[in-house]
């Protein structure tokens, strides 16, 4: 993974049958596949950073990625760092996409998610009950 990546998300403990291992009081919302991580670069292109399965917890987004066959990892941003997120529905954009704003400790981090095969506006709707529950709390 970049360096770049490396930055915004940190890695996620998954046990040996490539689930995430939850945290004490911690619980799957919902799983969603082929949900692809994009970013812009320093160039301002496009960037998929992963593809794979994505984790929505009542703590934590999770993107679990196979590295090679039988080989997952994880990767996670906790949802107490997601400061906003918003829809883009642009005309020329083939997927729907939906913005993540996350903060950091120098500054605030913006990727992508791209739901290839459906899924973001539950996804949408559950990440805004989470973030209004505030569980980690």
């Amino acid at each position: 993974m970049s360096g770049r990546l490396s930055s915004i998300l940190s890695p996620a403990p998954v046990s040996s049958a490539g689930r995430p291992i939850l945290l004490d009081e911690e619980s799957e919302l919902r799983t969603f596949e082929d949900v692809a991580v994009h970013r812009k670069s320093d160039q301002n292109q496009d960037e998929i950073l992963l593809k794979g399965i994505l984790v929505l917890t009542n703590f934590r987004l999770i993107k679990l990625v196979e590295t090679r066959p039988n080989s997952i990892v994880g990767w996670e941003v906790q949802l107490r760092h997601v400061s906003s997120f918003s829809n883009v529905d642009a005309i020329f954009v083939a997927s729907k996409r939906t913005n993540l704003h996350i903060k950091r400790s120098d500054g605030e981090a913006h990727i992508q998610l791209k739901f290839n095969k459906g899924g973001r506006e539950e996804f949408v709707t559950l990440l805004d009950r989470a973030l209004a529950r505030k569980s980690w709390e």
